[in-house]
């Protein structure tokens, strides 16, 4: 994607190739998961939600779930989580370096904050995070304690990434929608980033909506490459898909066109 918006800007040759070398594999900066404190969830469910974003993302600085929700362990425990995720500070922090950098090095910083809008356009990466860690939670009555393991379901996440990324220039040709020819005089369209943190949060807000029709039209389709899905799924797939990476264009010119 950051190549796309690069060369739609007129960015030139060399800083294009950086700055998408970059985007690719962002630095993982100390980040916390995001969990307000005023929310009441026991810190062992914290950690064990955080150890399972890092199996399935990499990173839990890589994902976002603005919506709030509640989950139960062993049917006599809930605990309630909100606005889940580091990625606003990750994308904050990369754009605060690259401010206070310059040439390469400022590339760099700039190539890796293009990476969370991008991110922040994949509805699993806004959404569901608990349910593609398949993370259970066990919870003693009798100690008051609590365990958890993580069997992370990597398929069902891949494979709507891998539909993404084969209909990019093909099939669907998703790539046509991350243009931004909707601009009539011919300049590239983009968002003004006044706060990277909100700009992150309104990209996973977009996205997240679609977070749980993805997860279950997938899972219904089950361990299947995405060609063979039905045409509902993928109808539905090509339709949210444009929306969330029409929006992700603007973030991401609108992160570059501030060091232009």
């Amino acid at each position: 994607m950051t190549r796309d918006a690069c060369n739609e800007m007129g960015i030139d040759s060399t800083d294009t190739d950086e700055l998408a070398s970059y985007a690719d594999d962002p630095d993982n900066p100390n980040v916390e998961l995001g969990v307000p404190d005023g929310i009441p969830h026991e810190q062992t469910v914290e950690e064990g939600l955080e150890n399972a974003l890092e199996e399935v993302l990499h990173h839990y600085g890589q994902y976002l779930d603005t919506d709030a929700f509640e989950v139960w362990e062993s049917g006599d425990h809930s605990d309630d989580f909100g606005n889940l995720g580091g990625a606003p500070y990750a994308a904050d922090w990369h754009v605060n370096n690259a401010r206070y950098s310059s040439g390469s090095e400022r590339n760099k910083y700039l190539g890796k904050a293009t990476h969370y809008p991008s991110d922040m356009s994949v509805p699993l990466h806004t959404g569901m995070g608990w349910e593609q860690a398949n993370l259970n939670v066990y919870y003693d009555v009798w100690s008051l304690s609590m365990e958890w393991s993580v069997d992370p379901m990597y398929w069902l996440h891949s494979e709507y990434e891998e539909y993404v990324s084969d209909n990019w220039t093909g099939g669907h040709y998703l790539k046509y929608e991350y243009g931004s020819d909707q601009c009539s005089d011919g300049y590239y369209c983009y968002y003004p980033i006044n706060d990277v943190q909100q700009a992150i949060q309104d990209m996973a807000t977009e996205s997240g909506q679609y977070s749980y029709d993805v997860y279950h039209h997938i899972l219904d389709e089950g361990r299947t490459d995405w060609t063979n899905w039905d045409a509902d799924t993928k109808d539905y797939m090509k339709r949210i898909t444009e929306n969330c990476i029409d929006m992700a264009g603007l973030y991401i010119r609108g992160f570059l066109h501030e060091f232009r």
